[in-house]
């Protein structure tokens, strides 16, 4: 069972990772912020989470993207980088690996 430091420490984790979407997120940054080794982080995180760093950060940044498409009718080619992805072929890819569809056909299927 994780101590309340221990989650405390995680927390604010969790909140740079929310705040910083956009921009690209890395383990060893992360750790730093924490104040463990990158190791006792990847450990740490793992249990709190059930996921590691990657996948933690890419289901948000694809969540934050099935919302915009919702919600605008921005291009995939926009939501894709505003959501911290380097391409439209890589958001489409793990869109759909996720949603199990891609993205247009998430768009249609919320009208």
């Amino acid at each position: 069972m994780p101590t309340t430091a221990t989650l405390t420490r995680i927390e604010k984790v969790l909140d740079y990772i929310h705040e910083h979407l956009d921009e690209p997120i890395n383990v060893t940054n992360l750790a730093e912020k924490s104040c463990w080794s990158r190791w006792q982080f990847q450990r740490v995180f793992g249990n709190a989470t059930g996921l590691t760093v990657a996948q933690y950060v890419r289901e948000l940044r694809l969540s934050n993207a099935a919302e915009l498409l919702l919600e605008n009718q921005s291009r995939h080619l926009e939501i894709a980088l505003a959501c911290g992805f380097e391409s439209e072929i890589s958001f489409s890819r793990a869109f759909k690996q996720m949603f199990q569809c891609s993205p247009r056909e998430y768009r249609q299927r919320g009208k």
